[in-house]
């Protein structure tokens, strides 16, 4: 083993990045090969090889179906929430003006 892969192997969470690289390529070729695959991960590269998703928040199911359409409703609530924050309700005791 050359001395450079050796001094890489001793750096902590290095094995953990270069597994983590190569986790996309490997799904899809277990995919191709017909191979069922669960993937628990943060890393959104990985999506790319999914079929199915599931999200949990604390515990609950706030999503399930088809990659394409669970990453669609996900962008739908960034814009809802986007439009909320921009425009906050009114605090209680005082006047909402509308804009025209």
């Amino acid at each position: 083993m050359s001395p450079q892969v050796s001094a890489w192997r001793r750096i902590p969470g290095v094995r953990l990045l270069v597994m983590a690289a190569a986790l996309p390529a490997v799904t899809l070729a277990l995919k191709a090969q017909g191979t069922t695959i669960l993937v628990i991960t943060h890393r959104t590269s990985v999506l790319q090889a999914v079929d199915l998703m599931l999200l949990l928040v604390e515990g609950q199911v706030k999503a399930y179906g088809p990659r394409d359409q669970v990453l669609a409703a996900l962008q739908q609530g960034k814009a809802q929430a986007a439009a909320a924050l921009a425009n906050p309700p009114a605090a209680p005791g005082t006047a909402q003006t509308s804009a025209a």
